[in-house]
């Protein structure tokens, strides 16, 4: 019973891919074909390093 319904679940994942594919999706629901600008990605790489840096506890 345990693999029928793992083998549902890959499909019903399948088909959800395809159909947000079929509206221009990517599959996390991102737009397909759009890719931010390099200084957006910059400004959040350096932000999110920040924050790491800045929790670390010294030791």
């Amino acid at each position: 019973m345990e693999a029928s319904s793992k083998t549902k679940c890959t499909r019903n994942t399948l088909h959800n891919a395809r159909l947000l594919k079929d509206i221009g999706l990517e599959a996390d629901g991102r737009p397909m074909g759009y890719s931010e600008p390099d200084s957006f990605k910059a400004e959040r790489r350096i932000r999110h390093l920040r924050r790491v840096l800045s929790a670390r506890i010294p030791t």
